[in-house]
């Protein structure tokens, strides 16, 4: 119907106009019916219904967690559906398309519009046909093509003709394009006003001299003077038209990068009157009032979690991610005033209510940073936590808010598991995010009062307050009327639309209140809270508000509806509230926040921010990855540019490895379908696309092939299972941030060991089920998945081209003194020697090797390199010299240089190619171009990264260790394994003989200075046992043993700065028996027999280490009341001093082996029951002398033992740290192993604390003093969460449930397999002999990449533009 409507229109407007200046014989009603057939095409009635796509919206069903059947879900609420009587699952809308939810929008539009231009084109002939009858009736017969003679096919003979057919549809095409690309640029008023200029500069050229007289071949129409007010007021008329189109475009906001959907009525474009066409087809809020007001809610009401995993990151990373975070709590820009919500889930963070290490570390951060007041009186966010007790450890919970501005801020969650509790590992913390967000917080998302979302038109209370006041955390509260006790008060709420409300936030407020950053003034708080809302009516359900006995100003609750309400426009009727029956009446005072929920779309405007937990990043990033998710449904995830954060060699190759990834693979991926990899470093995925996966991304691992997609790389798998649904994942350069990466060799390594077998893994499966036709995702096209076959021929064929291109530079280096297949001999013999260690033997031989032959690797590359460039430049030479003409190339030239002769060239114009396309790209990326130096170091890093790593990673593929962090304190700074030329320095040291360390650092592990005199000047007073000691040596045992096996190693244990709860300013009871410097020995031996009449149990509180279970109960408890077992192993923990739980509390496997217990069953009992025993730290201080130290440590046995040798005096224990503590103990006759273990930790512990160390014990003291509210017990919404997080653990979070169901021996004889058909491939791909194979297959990745990097630079640029103002705002 448009189509026949726009056609018939224009044609006779054209006959009209045409017509009119040679007196046309047609009747002058022609113009007007042609004016009322295009007004009635642009009706915005016709064009709804033109684009209405019900079938579409009404077959889209909603997607829950658990939508797979069979694979169980991972929360209970989303699989109720909540539609029990088939309410919750209605139609998706009606009316206009809005483009939020409905997959096929994109295809359907561009279908239409394909068949439009299809009868566009076939209707064009005919119509100038039409029109050529109709000027040659009308008369001026000499402008009528002599079409008989001169048929339109013929261009030779209508090249005028046709060169301005040709000018007209490239013109009005280019223009289309442009105006799309100034609409999603956000440049609507440029847009606008160009078409009104054209329009001007059209009158001026067809009538107005000298104008027209400009154009070739144009001439001025001469208009009768009787005639000039008609063509006057046609024109004026248009104009005026035109201006108020504009002025309606100008008014109508647009959002960054919207889609054409969202911005056109139709795609295409009409050349004829392409200025009215691109007017009148712009969508406005005059003419689609409905969908601009969808837009503002969802602008308005966009609800983003940021969601962190953590483990064991350092000081550095973690501050950095919480200055990130607090950027986003505390940006001033409106943009910025999101629901944010930030959640950090922390892996090992608590172990039975205790904080571990790092987590203390975390809010030590958190301390520190929001740290205000007096140093007297700090006050800090810790000062508002609420810490609950949950089923999988505890739960940390604040209210982070910008400072003087209580309208900006973010909910802010620390989740510590207890490894004892739920599982570890990223992607189970990943699975609890996500269950937490899909079903939990999408039930009850607010609606849109505080973010204003809901307008203020749309909420009537009955009271004469500001506007906003009843919003929660607005800067005045609401209050109501002074009417007598039995007058109702009534808020009527509209939502704009019908909804599911499950429940209203309240938040107290006080009369008169005036708020200035959060201050009551004028009065103290209990008295401003005279109109405390205590009971409510919503609908038929009377609640009563459960306020907390401690409520105060700005204090809130949530009042759950049950069951939940499908309204409109909301009463919420207030029945009772504090002072109402007073005289005169006190009248209530409160904001509020709407809960609930859009029907048939529950995960609307919800999104996830991935982060990792040492990232750095802006709120202008997290909102440039939105503005490619917000608008777009296909698009499932979007992720970012992510730059290296670090120093050293290792970080110099991945800055050129991550540049080059994201400029090219990242950009071809994102350009020609869709990228493959979101990390979860920092992306944001869509809440509906991750509901379809959950279900499949939370299940066991079972096969060798799920173990390396689900556990090796899990951000990975997460995006193949969207991608496998249909979701397209997009990449932008503008969202940018920065993370740490590897700084030594084995940790780069290892890291990398993961992410290739992953990788190649789910490339592997996406191309196995999209050749089975399981993949039904528009994204996904022949040419994408033919590239995709590409790289993964290029990454078989990477180490044969390693080996080629060192030998073939290394053969030119020394051409006629060594044969090229003796150097290729070589080096595969050095590749095959490797595969062979890595075969054999441990890691850190493997490691090793590595290293060695990366740098011997190293040096043929740069002698590769310079063959190079002198190959290049006797090629440039030689061309230049014979010179160059195309006719010349060919077999038969004598004069030129024939095609024998180009050929061995080939290989230098590749490389002269590839350093063109690379200079281009870092051009056009002009802020990172210093990235292009690294790649200098990437060259002779090449057969290290293809080759070494690649064998590395096949080889270990029955490795499940993580790799990274396990044994490490931290990232960032630290050197996990060193480099070769630390390995190369200590080899040299220890020749020249500077192996042994300084004897004040072999066991001082708190690096603490040589000891001085003391204050007397003279030198501390030696004694008799000390003096025999040897000052030399160092004992290999003098270290701290693991905690938990490969879980927790020595590095990774607490250390000196983790004490317990026991203040330092505690004095010792005995001081005053204490003998002091000079004091009788008689004093001496009264405290030591004082001390020995206190038993282990009734030691005195001041003990820095308490005692723990008795051994003969634990053994009990451990071997369930069997006294065969209890005393087959009692003698073996008292006889090697394990005297109670403190001291078994941190034994491992070894520790268990040493000490007797050989049965491996037995073995592992005993270590499960130890894992859940609570550590015993040691806390940084100095004692007062040695019975001070004995007795806080719990050996005071020793007392006497140590008296009598001499080691009486603080100065006495000082000396200690510097000499062989293994001779010292042997000499005092202290055998027990766990005895000497805490002698050496506690003198390792004999120290000042730093201010760090004091701080992280204020911060547990903080925490510690916070009351544990139990979920379980909480109000019903609490109480929901607690059954979310249960059930949650009950399906897949125990440990316990993957005893008797995994198999692990199964598992690794799978990976072993899998390893073995991986070497396989690689021999046979190793010995590729195809040189110019490789060329042409890494030389054709090259070139697609380089244009589609071209491309999407261009759209990085059109967004950074859309961008502009917004920054200017902030």
């Amino acid at each position: 119907m448009y189509v026949l409507f726009l056609f018939f229109g224009l044609l006779m407007c054209v006959v009209g106009l045409g017509g009119y200046p040679h007196q046309s014989a047609l009747p002058s009603g022609w113009f007007y019916l042609a004016l009322a057939l295009l007004s009635l095409a642009w009706i915005p009635k016709i064009k709804e219904l033109e684009i209405s796509l019900e079938t579409v919206r009404n077959t889209s069903a909603p997607n829950r967690v658990g939508v797979e059947g069979g694979e169980g879900s991972t929360g209970g609420r989303a699989n109720d559906a909540v539609d029990t009587s088939g309410e919750h699952t209605g139609e998706a809308g009606e009316g206009l398309t809005d483009g939020t939810a409905h997959n096929n929008d994109f295809g359907a539009r561009w279908k239409m519009g394909i068949i439009t231009a299809l009868f566009k084109l076939l209707a064009t002939l005919p119509t100038i046909y039409v029109i050529a009858w109709l000027n040659k009736t009308v008369g001026e017969t000499d402008t009528l093509l002599p079409w008989n003679s001169q048929p339109l096919w013929r261009i030779d003979r209508n090249w005028g003709y046709f060169l301005a057919f040709l000018v007209n549809i490239c013109c009005a095409f280019g223009v289309a394009l442009l105006a799309v690309v100034a609409c999603k640029s956000k440049l609507q008023l440029a847009f606008a006003l160009s078409t009104v200029t054209s329009s001007v500069m059209f009158v001026l050229t067809a009538y107005a001299p000298p104008f027209c007289g400009y154009v070739p071949g144009l001439s001025c129409e001469d208009v009768d003077q009787e005639k000039w007010w008609v063509v006057a007021s046609v024109v004026a008329g248009m104009m005026l038209a035109e201006v108020v189109m504009v002025l309606c475009i100008c008014l109508s906001p647009e959002e960054v990068m919207e889609p054409e959907a969202k911005l056109f009525w139709v795609p295409g474009y009409n050349g004829v009157f392409l200025n009215q066409h691109l007017l009148l087809n712009k969508k406005t809020k005059l003419n689609s009032p409905q969908e601009f007001q969808k837009k503002h809610q969802t602008s308005k009401n966009t609800h983003v979690f940021i969601c962190t995993t953590m483990f064991r990151e350092s000081e550095e990373e973690m501050s950095q991610l919480i200055k990130s975070i607090r950027d986003m709590a505390t940006s001033p820009s409106k943009e910025d005033r999101r629901k944010y919500e930030s959640h950090i889930l922390f892996d090992d963070g608590c172990k039975q209510g205790d904080l571990q290490r790092f987590a203390i570390q975390l809010l030590s951060i958190i301390h520190k940073m929001t740290k205000t007041g007096t140093e007297r009186n700090p006050q800090s966010l810790l000062d508002e936590c609420i810490k609950w007790q949950t089923p999988y450890g505890l739960q940390l919970q604040f209210d982070w808010k910008a400072d003087g501005d209580n309208t900006r801020g973010m909910r802010f969650f620390i989740h510590l598991k207890d490894n004892l509790i739920v599982k570890n590992k990223k992607r189970w913390s990943q699975v609890m995010y996500m269950t937490y967000i899909l079903d939990y917080a999408a039930y009850y998302k607010p609606l849109g009062m505080e973010s204003g979302a809901i307008e203020d038109a749309q909420i009537k209370p009955p009271s004469n307050r500001p506007d906003g006041s009843l919003r929660l955390h607005g800067q005045t509260p609401w209050e109501g009327v002074r009417a007598p006790s039995n007058v109702e008060q009534v808020i009527s709420i509209d939502l704009g639309e019908e909804l599911w409300v499950t429940g209203i936030i309240l938040q107290a407020g006080g009369p008169g209140q005036d708020r200035d950053g959060g201050v009551v003034t004028g009065g103290d708080t209990s008295r401003s809270l005279g109109g405390l809302v205590t009971k409510i009516r919503v609908a038929d359900q009377e609640i009563q508000v459960p306020w907390p006995d401690t409520a105060e100003v700005d204090s809130t609750v949530t009042c759950l509806l049950e069951p939940e309400i499908w309204a409109k426009n909301l009463k919420i009727a207030l029945l009772d509230w504090d002072g109402r029956d007073d005289s005169p009446p006190n009248p209530p005072c409160l904001r509020m926040e709407i809960l609930g929920y859009a029907k048939g779309d529950l995960d609307r405007d919800t999104y996830i921010l991935a982060t990792d937990a040492d990232v750095k990043f802006t709120p202008k990033s997290a909102n440039s990855l939105l503005d490619l998710a917000k608008w777009n449904p296909d698009v499932g995830a979007v992720c970012g540019r992510t730059h290296c954060l670090g120093s050293g060699p290792m970080y110099w190759l991945q800055l050129f490895d991550y540049a080059v990834g994201h400029w090219f693979q990242k950009a071809a991926n994102s350009t020609l379908g869709t990228v493959l990899c979101c990390p979860g470093c920092f992306s944001v995925y869509r809440c509906s696309a991750v509901r379809e996966c959950v279900s499949t991304y939370a299940t066991k691992t079972e096969e060798a092939k799920d173990f390396l997609m689900k556990d090796m790389g899990e951000d990975r798998w997460l995006c193949t299972l969207m991608v496998e649904r249909g979701k397209r994942l997009v990449y932008t350069s503008i969202a940018e941030d920065s993370t740490f990466v590897p700084e030594s060799f084995d940790e780069f390594f290892n890291q990398r060991r993961r992410w290739g077998p992953s990788t190649v893994a789910n490339q592997i499966e996406l191309l196995r089920k999209w050749k089975r036709g399981d993949i039904n995702n528009s994204s996904v096209s022949f040419l994408f998945m033919l590239y995709q076959l590409l790289l993964f021929f290029s990454f078989l064929i990477g180490p044969a081209t390693a080996i080629l291109i060192a030998s073939g530079g290394l053969d030119f280096y020394v051409s006629g003194h060594f044969p090229l297949e003796a150097t290729i001999a070589i080096m595969s013999i050095l590749t095959f020697l490797f595969g062979f260690i890595c075969l054999r033997y441990k890691q850190d031989t493997q490691l090793k090797w590595a290293k060695a032959l990366g740098s011997l690797f190293g040096v043929v590359m740069i002698m590769v390199m310079v063959a190079l460039v002198e190959k290049i430049v006797m090629t440039i030479m030689d061309f230049v010299s014979r010179g160059i003409s195309p006719p010349s190339i060919s077999h038969n030239s004598t004069g030129g240089i024939g095609l024998d002769e180009v050929l061995p060239a080939v290989d230098t114009f590749y490389f002269l190619a590839t350093i063109g396309m690379f200079l281009v790209t870092g051009l056009v990326h002009l802020p990172e171009f210093y990235c292009l130096f690294s790649g200098i170091l990437y060259f002779l890093a090449l057969p290290t990264t293809f080759i070494f790593l690649n064998i590395y990673g096949v080889c270990n593929l029955t490795d499940k260790s993580w790799g990274t962090r396990e044994g490490a304190s931290g990232g960032g700074n630290q050197d996990g394994g060193g480099d070769i030329f630390d390995s190369i320095g200590k080899t040299v040291r220890r020749m020249l003989g500077f192996s042994q360390e300084s004897k004040y650092e072999s066991n001082d592990t708190g690096n603490q200075d040589k000891p001085q005199p003391d204050a007397t000047g003279k030198d501390e007073e030696s004694t008799p046992l000390l003096d025999k000691i040897e000052e030399e040596g160092e004992d290999e045992n003098d270290s701290a043993h693991s905690a938990h096996g490969s879980e927790q190693s020595a590095e990774t244990q607490p250390s000196a700065a983790d004490v317990l709860d026991i203040p330092t300013h505690i004095p010792n009871e005995d001081h005053s028996e204490t003998p002091q410097q000079g004091s009788t020995g008689n004093t001496a031996k009264t405290a030591n027999d004082n001390i020995w009449k206190r038993t282990r149990r009734n030691a005195k509180v001041s003990m820095m280490v308490l005692p723990g279970q008795e051994v003969p109960e634990w053994l009990a408890t451990v071997f369930s009341g069997d006294d065969y077992l209890k005393n087959l192993y009692e003698p073996s923990f008292t006889n090697n001093g394990y005297d109670d739980t403190s001291y078994i509390a941190e034994m491992t496997s070894e520790d268990l082996e040493k000490i007797g217990v050989k049965d491996d069953l037995h073995r592992d009992r005993i270590l499960s029951h130890i894992k859940k025993l609570k550590p015993r730290r040691f806390r940084s201080r100095i004692p007062d002398d040695t019975v001070d130290w004995l007795t806080r440590i719990g050996l005071q046995e020793y007392i006497e033992t140590f008296q009598r040798n001499g080691i009486k005096e603080k100065h006495d224990l000082a000396r200690l740290k510097a000499h062989n503590l293994q001779q010292l103990f042997s000499r005092l006759g202290v055998e027990k192993k766990a005895h000497i273990d805490r002698l050496k930790k506690s003198i390792a512990s004999m120290r000042e604390p730093s201010d760090e160390e004091k701080l992280h014990e204020d911060v547990r003291r903080l925490i510690e003093r916070k009351q544990v509210k139990d979920m379980a017990l909480a109000e019903p919404l609490m109480k929901k969460q607690h059954d979310i997080w249960e059930e949650l653990r009950n399906s897949c979070l125990d440990p316990d449930r993957d005893m008797f169901s995994s198999d692990d021996a199964a598992l690794k004889k799978q990976l072993g397999d899998l390893r073995d058909s991986a070497i396989k491939v690689l021999r046979i791909s190793g010995h590729n002999p195809l040189g110019i194979a490789s060329l042409f297959v890494f030389g054709a990745i090259q070139v697609i990449q380089f244009l589609a990097m071209l491309y999407h630079r261009t759209v990085a640029f059109l967004h950074w533009v859309a961008r502009v103002h917004i920054i200017d705002e902030k």
